[in-house]
């Protein structure tokens, strides 16, 4: 498909500051604005979320040197098919439904919000894997994380909003989530390289905040057309995106929309998703009447995300369909 360059009017930018400290009216006009947003391309630049340049810089700058260290020094605390937690190998994951001939061109690092019990990613919920260097990785990236879990915090009370819910209603299903981020380092690739950075795919959680690195590379397919438009967003904006889990929840009328990483720019990448995902024990259906057309079951946080973790391994199929909530036809 065509690549366009990505304009405001398919990707609006989106300032939560009345959110914040506004009046209901104020509220209704931000609930609103992320409603248009979600209906339509499934994206949304975030302004106004109150987080520091500083905690950016030293997010990525500890991205940087943890990457730049030997191969063996991280392979020493590499993520395994019982602790999915940890140090990821350029090429370890990809799509596995025969879509995709090579392996994703990234390495990253995977994390989780260390709940109490559980037992959803295979296990009793263990703590996080932190490299002994760079010695500051692990407060670097909790800094950052409460920084999200706040956004995160704001964005769920709006969405609820959307959904004609109580502003609250949504916050209750987050109290010990599942909620787990990934550090990611993209080569540059070659243009015209058969592979991607990250394959085309739709989230499966309820919705993603992006750091979007200035580099580029991240390209998005709106439901409103076949072509990939570039996510260049402004600066000191985060990219926020729905999930499965939350086009669920609204019945059909969010979308969870295609996306992919292409780095040809010939600099490195660096990003650092947060994946908003509920409580473990969250059974999730449509809060609003379903759309027509959209016909899909409820489902088990836990369960599904078990299998999610599972099947991103190169070597290991779906065992049945489950990982396609689907959307409505073109």
């Amino acid at each position: 498909m065509a690549l366009k360059k990505s304009v405001l009017k398919m990707i609006p930018l989106v300032d939560i500051s009345g959110f914040r400290s506004g009046s209901e009216a104020e509220k209704a006009h931000v609930a609103g604005t992320v409603r248009d947003a979600c209906e339509t391309v499934g994206f949304f630049y975030l302004a106004g979320h109150g987080i520091g340049g500083e905690i950016i810089r030293a997010m990525r700058d500890i991205l940087v040197e943890f990457f730049a260290r030997p191969e063996c020094e991280k392979l020493c605390v590499a993520i395994t098919p019982d602790l999915y937690r940890g140090y990821i190998p350029i090429a370890a994951f990809s799509a596995n439904d025969g879509t995709v001939k090579q392996p994703d061109l990234y390495e990253g690092y995977k994390l989780h919000a260390e709940r109490s019990g559980g037992t959803g990613d295979g296990g009793v919920v263990p703590a996080n894997v932190c490299p002994e260097k760079p010695a500051d990785f692990r407060d670097t990236v909790l800094t950052y994380w409460r920084e999200m879990d706040r956004v995160s915090d704001q964005l769920l009370r709006i969405f609820a909003l959307t959904l004609g819910q109580c502003e609250c209603s949504l916050v209750d299903c987050f109290k010990s989530p599942m909620t787990n981020m990934t550090l990611l380092h993209y080569p540059s690739m070659k243009r015209g390289l058969d592979g991607f950075g990250i394959h085309p795919h739709k989230d499966s959680d309820a919705f993603t905040i992006l750091y979007p690195d200035p580099v580029g590379g991240l390209e998005v397919r709106p439901v409103c057309g076949r072509d990939w438009i570039r996510a260049d967003c402004p600066p000191g904006a985060f990219v926020v995106n729905i999930g499965d889990m939350m086009e669920l929840w609204s019945g059909g009328r969010f979308r969870s929309t295609p996306h992919k990483v292409v780095n040809c720019t010939g600099a490195e990448r660096y990003s650092f998703p947060y994946f908003a995902i509920p409580n473990e024990n969250t059974e999730i259906e449509p809060m609003v009447r379903p759309v027509e057309g959209f016909s899909r079951t409820s489902l088990d946080v836990g369960a599904f995300m078990s299998e999610v973790y599972r099947t991103n391994r190169i070597d290991q199929k779906p065992k049945d369909d489950t990982l396609d909530l689907g959307t409505l036809s073109d």
